[in-house]
């Protein structure tokens, strides 16, 4: 995967991206930190809770363990 940050929300299903901005903006997104350089991790509290790795390169989302767009 290798998506732009700028055009993120355009190329990830919408569902997705929704249902993200929907748990961001519920507080459901707990303890983003940065882990390395180009990688981030969070916690979200889902129907289950779970944890988030995202890894950017450059301006792009290269790797997001589970998403398929």
């Amino acid at each position: 995967m290798n998506i732009s940050l700028k055009k993120f929300e355009s190329d990830v299903d919408n569902a997705i991206v929704n249902c993200g901005s929907e748990y961001f903006a519920n507080q459901a997104v707990r303890g983003l930190r940065q882990i390395k350089a180009d990688q981030w991790t969070a916690s979200v509290d889902g129907a289950k809770p779970y944890q988030v790795r995202i890894s950017l390169r450059d301006d792009n989302v290269v790797g997001i363990p589970g998403l398929h767009t």
